[in-house]
């Protein structure tokens, strides 16, 4: 079954805001997919811009490494000012990052 044709309602993450770190493939990117068409404003991480791919809905940097993950939080509380974070590579200090920045990390998008 194709994941356009999954039945949704289009208002199920109305309002969310949303970041998906490596949401430019695989299983990150149906997720990015299917947030968006249930409503939410997402962003997604990548190293590069994928052919095709929307500057407003990218944020491009590396996130294996400390500068790349501090841009992905700043663009992130500049463009959405709060989010829920959907983690899909291989980083195990966010917490860290966002703490640094001075903002709680917000889990259920309010």
């Amino acid at each position: 079954m194709n994941a356009s044709n999954v039945p949704h309602d289009a208002n199920e993450f109305d309002g969310k805001r949303i970041l998906v770190t490596g949401g430019t493939k695989g299983i990150a990117e149906a997720i990015v997919n299917r947030m968006r068409r249930g409503g939410a404003i997402v962003l997604a991480t990548a190293r590069g811009i994928p052919k095709g791919g929307k500057l407003a809905r990218i944020i491009q940097a590396d996130v294996s490494t400390r500068a790349g993950a501090d841009h992905i939080v700043k663009k992130t509380f500049d463009r959405l000012t709060r989010a829920i974070l959907a983690q899909f590579v291989g980083l195990s200090w966010w917490n860290d990052i966002i703490s640094d920045h001075g903002q709680a990390c917000d889990l259920d998008g309010g």
